[in-house]
């Protein structure tokens, strides 16, 4: 048995399956592609039917993000973000104190696109009358953590991405993993 033929022939087949399948994999993400724009394409005509409106444009792509671990301080002005590696970090649900980020979490994870979030904003409140006549603003991805139950308690915990809404009724934040 000639060893070099076949390690020749053996060479080319491993060439001719990793090729298929990068074909394949591309093809796939393509397909994911076209069909979230499809969806954010339907989302947006699901609000001008109810007569709401985006008055910004949409950031493209998704992120790898990781958790931010940060310190609650007590904050002597009326802010409640502050800023961290380039991100807005926003703590809602206890007025007077506001998060410093600290260190990114060891694990990263896909965060949802921002139309992806629009989506899940709309299902969430596709029964609600917010949706008549909103008017969005803004669609910023930042680190957000919500402390509603714990009010006024200084420590450290876990901000996590979210995609916040400005829009014409207030701020909304959608969880973006």
């Amino acid at each position: 048995m000639d060893w070099s033929k076949a390690t020749n022939i053996l060479i080319a087949l491993f060439v001719a399956v990793d090729l298929a399948l990068g074909g394949l994999y591309f093809s796939q993400q393509y397909s994911l592609a076209q069909a979230e724009a499809e969806a954010a394409r339907a989302t947006q005509s699901y609000l001008e039917e109810r007569g709401a409106s985006v008055r910004c444009s949409m950031p493209e792509g998704k992120k790898r993000m990781a958790v931010l671990f940060v310190s609650i301080v007590k904050d002597s002005e009326p802010l409640e973000e502050s800023r961290f590696d380039g991100y807005r970090v926003v703590l809602s649900g206890s007025p007077g104190y506001r998060a410093e980020g600290i260190s990114y979490g060891d694990a990263k994870a896909g965060t949802l696109s921002a139309s992806g979030a629009l989506q899940k904003f709309v299902a969430l409140h596709a029964e609600d009358d917010i949706l008549t006549n909103l008017r969005i603003d803004d669609i910023e991805l930042v680190y957000w953590l919500d402390r509603q139950d714990l009010q006024g308690a200084e420590g450290q915990d876990t901000a996590r991405p979210a995609w916040r809404l400005r829009t014409s009724q207030g701020e909304f934040f959608v969880e973006a993993f």
